[in-house]
């Protein structure tokens, strides 16, 4: 995956003036030229041809791309001792203003990758995934605001493959009776009856086990129910952590008619500009 590398400042929003691990001057989205052979880290790298062959097989997860997931990026998180978790956002369109409202609610120091990918959202957090680094990947939806304590050391210490947040309400913009209903309900469904549904406003797995069920299945208009399926037939363990999710924006995910999904769209090779990748 062809991906150009992006730290500090947004379009001149506040924020860092440099790369804190290099050193290297933070450069505006809107200013950054094109650099041609230069590649995002997280994947092999080594060429052009290698890259465009593991989208075109049809499957981002072969081994033999390179090892752009496995060997690369947990390993390399460990050798470099920075990247352990990398948060994933799929967007319609990079928004400044939305991307440094959520780089601010997110713990600092960790890998932030932004999708503008077409093909719905089961791609978008697909080709976040593989062009991740993070041994541990973070999927958060757009629309959100996350509210927690990031005790990350504390909770990689639990034993779980997948984990969920522990709470869903609907911002007073959008606290109608029928969101108040959806939040309670799926509230209930995961803690009352634990079942840890893969709900992305904030949903957490470890990438041996993403990578055992092949990601977000693309064909399928539900692609959190389905991952959930997946997680649960492999019996891996799931966990609730201490972060809330206020919702900022209506739920139609729900509906077949969900035109986030997926389902029955073209998945095309990401376009450099399709893959922005910062830190928080």
């Amino acid at each position: 995956m062809i991906s150009k590398l992006y730290y500090g400042p947004i379009s001149g929003l506040p924020g860092s003036t440099a790369d804190p691990i290099n050193g290297v001057p933070a450069r505006s989205v809107e200013r950054e030229e094109e650099r041609p052979g230069r590649f995002d880290r997280a994947v092999s790298g080594e060429n052009a041809a290698e890259v465009k062959r593991c989208w075109e097989s049809g499957s981002v997860f072969d081994p033999s791309c390179g090892g752009g997931r496995s060997t690369h990026g947990g390993h390399r998180a460990k050798e470099h001792g920075w990247v352990v978790i990398s948060f994933i956002t799929p967007m319609r369109r990079f928004v400044p203003e939305t991307v440094e409202r959520m780089r601010a609610m997110l713990p600092t120091g960790y890998e932030f990758i932004v999708v503008t990918a077409p093909g719905g959202a089961a791609h978008a957090k697909n080709i976040g995934a593989a062009a991740a680094k993070g041994e541990v990947l973070v999927f958060v939806d757009d629309d959100v605001h996350l509210v927690a304590d990031w005790a990350w050391d504390d909770w990689l210490r639990r034993d779980w493959q997948f984990a969920i947040a522990e709470l869903y309400w609907p911002a007073p913009a959008i606290n109608t009776f029928m969101m108040r209903t959806e939040a309670t309900l799926l509230n209930v469904l995961t803690s009352v009856f634990r079942y840890k549904m893969f709900m992305t406003g904030f949903a957490a797995v470890r990438r041996p086990a993403f990578e055992e069920v092949g990601g977000y299945n693309e064909s399928v208009v539900f692609e959190e129910h389905g991952i959930t399926l997946d997680f649960y037939r492999r019996r891996f363990r799931g966990a609730r952590l201490p972060v809330r999710v206020q919702v900022l924006r209506r739920w139609h995910g729900w509906s077949p008619s969900n035109d986030a999904t997926s389902r029955g769209k073209e998945h095309p090779p990401p376009k450099p500009e399709e893959v922005t990748v910062l830190r928080t």
